[in-house]
């Protein structure tokens, strides 16, 4: 192990990058001796790539420098909007610490708490801060650098993770002269923006973005996500007053004054993301795209804050947003064709046509849902087994509840093997909608054909890993069981593979729960062995509970469902399969919210039947 090295790979804006980055990693930090830190450094790294093709649409460079004891990773990108944002340190216990000023200190805030383990958004980099000792960014005008910082020989996860975020500025110019239209930027004054709707439109778009990176094959991909490239990512502000109104939105702030800089340079390319996100709407209405239409006051917005930046280019004064945006302080000029809004503004005075317009867009959307609710119906039909078969000597229950409209992930599904051995699969990959169903196909069939084909039981889901990290796209892992069993006497014997997936209960006879071993590494994500082999042996009246991450996730509020109700709930239910399948369904039902966030399925085991 060297006392000191550098390693350097630039990779380009392309999903394949992060499998690149991940063999980057796991290649040097073995030719360093270091494989305490591979696993680690290996998925921390995968995130950040992943976030930053998503996200920047720039080069990347990725720099590994091992200075004993500790590994510093850092990821540099050209664009220099914050990846450790007021939304991000809101998830990840706080914001209090945070430094963005003009670079002479670090500001340090604890990482891990509550908030964290309850957040749902900010994911890639709460991975990150679980894992390492420091995480941080330093920000210049003409980029960034995320870096996180791992120490051999303390294990991940343990003492607070502490978040640092420098900005450094380049100096400042001299006072420029009077201000003219044209080229030479201008100061644009938005006095009164709307939070809420700002915020509204910032998630909408990151939607629409995230589906279009995801489904490179959409002709719209390329060209919309090159015009936000152009406006540093965000539309219709920069990246900083992205930030600064979602903190507006933390503490409550309805409505704040937006300064930005802007010339016709910039207007012309904002106008170019506003054409093509029209040109998106028309494909959302058309069943084209999985991400539904922008409300009408969202669209409305993004108009006002473009024509306003035009007008005040031409030397207008500031104009404050229209009331309710229903009526305009100047005349907004509409981008393209829109069947729902012309660009005309209703006025709210006039009942008739205000609910004549409400109708319209209740009635698009509510087709748009019963039809996407259909094809995903269908869609996930043809994921799941038809029905469960019958086997010899063991008895088997299933359920399956989808966590929306679109379809989801979750899969199980039962086979015979040779030697009088059946194999049973249950797995949830990351993600809804078509793209999700076809690595749910690829995850489901591919593990059935391995079971039935391999001689060893192991590389049953070695061969779906390697399989996912083929795809090279962003997103693609899942977490899997296999289970290999046959009876033995009058119970049952075999073997279960976990890789990434919660962990199996077994309720004895004598009504004892156990909590089974659990482990391995997510599916898709590293290279290697990824599966924990955990031997079984079922006797007569045990009943073995596998369940995918939708049973134990299931919310009430910021309330978990948790591993320990669902322990009470194995232990009270009745003794057959059947029983125990519809009393942890039943209980998660009852216990989550209406609007279910995640898919639940799940099979019960136990020896009898024919």
């Amino acid at each position: 192990m060297p006392p000191t090295s550098s390693e350097t790979l630039t990779l380009p804006p392309e999903p394949g990058s992060a499998r690149a980055a991940r063999r980057f990693v796991r290649r040097q930090l073995e030719a360093w001796d270091c494989p305490e830190l591979v696993d680690a450094a290996v998925l921390g790294v995968s995130e950040l790539v992943t976030n930053a093709v998503v996200h920047t649409r720039t080069p990347v460079a990725l720099r590994l420098r091992w200075s004993a004891p500790r590994l510093r990773v850092e990821l540099s990108d050209h664009s220099s909007a914050a990846a450790i944002g007021a939304r991000t340190l809101a998830a990840v216990g706080g914001h209090a610490g945070l430094s963005a000023g003009d670079g002479d200190g670090d500001g340090e805030t604890d990482g891990r708490g509550m908030a964290a383990r309850q957040a749902t958004s900010g994911r890639g980099l709460l991975i990150v801060a679980s894992l390492a000792q420091r995480v941080g960014e330093t920000i210049e005008d003409d980029g960034k650098t995320v870096w996180f910082e791992l120490d051999a020989g303390q294990a991940e996860g343990t003492g607070p993770a502490v978040i640092v975020q420098q900005r450094i500025s380049a100096p400042a110019p001299a006072p420029p002269g009077p201000a003219r239209p044209g080229r030479r930027p201008v100061a644009v004054r938005l006095p009164a923006v709307p939070v809420g709707l700002a915020v509204a439109s910032d998630d909408h778009l990151s939607d629409l973005t995230r589906e279009l990176v995801l489904d490179a094959a959409s002709p719209l991909a390329d060209r919309l996500l090159d015009a936000l490239a152009a406006v540093g990512g965000c539309f219709p502000y920069d990246a900083d007053w992205r930030e600064r109104l979602r903190s507006a939105r933390l503490f409550g702030n309805p409505h704040v004054d937006v300064e930005l800089s802007a010339d016709l340079d910039r207007l012309a390319a904002l106008r170019r993301v506003a054409d093509l996100l029209d040109e998106a709407e028309d494909a959302m209405r058309a069943n084209r795209l999985l991400t539904l239409p922008a409300p009408v006051p969202v669209r409305r917005f993004r108009r006002w804050v473009v024509e306003e930046i035009a007008a005040q280019l031409a030397g207008a004064a500031p104009g404050p947003p229209p009331a309710t945006l229903s009526s305009p302080a100047r005349p907004a000029t509409p981008s393209g064709s829109d069947p729902d809004d012309d660009g005309t503004f209703v006025d709210v005075g006039d009942p008739v046509q205000l609910i004549a317009r409400l109708r319209r867009e209740l009635g698009v959307r509510k087709r748009l849902l019963e039809e996407r609710a259909h094809v995903a119906e269908t869609l996930q039909a043809s994921l799941l087994p038809p029905e469960l078969p019958a086997i010899p000597g063991l008895a088997v229950a299933g359920r399956y509840r989808p966590g929306g409209a679109d379809v989801g992930g979750d899969f199980y599904d039962v086979f015979p093997l040779r030697g009088r051995h059946w194999g049973f699969i249950i797995g949830d990959v990351c993600g809804k909608g078509p793209g999700a169903a076809a690595k749910t196909a690829l995850a489901r069939y591919t593990l059935r054909t391995a079971a039935m084909l391999e001689r060893r039981p192991a590389d049953v889901l070695a061969v779906l890993n390697d399989a996912l990290l083929q795809r090279a796209e962003p997103e693609s892992f899942c977490s899997a069981l296999f289970a290999r069993l046959r009876r033995a006497g009058s119970g049952a014997s075999g073997e279960l593979f976990v890789a990434g997936h919660p962990r199996p209960l077994l309720r004895r006879a004598s009504g004892e729960v156990e909590r089974l071993d659990s482990g391995g590494a997510l599916l898709g994500i590293m290279e290697g062995d990824v599966a924990r082999r955990v031997p079984l042996s079922l006797g007569p009246g045990d009943v073995l509970l596998v369940y995918t991450d939708g049973v134990t996730e299931a919310r009430r509020g910021p309330e978990l469902f948790g591993e320990d109700r669902l322990v009470d709930v194995l232990a009270k239910a009745g003794s057959s399969v059947d029983d125990v399948a519809a009393a942890v369904e039943d209980a998660v039902l009852d216990f989550g919210d209406h609007a279910r966030a995640d898919d639940v399925a799940l099979l019960a085991i136990s020896p009898g039947g024919g």
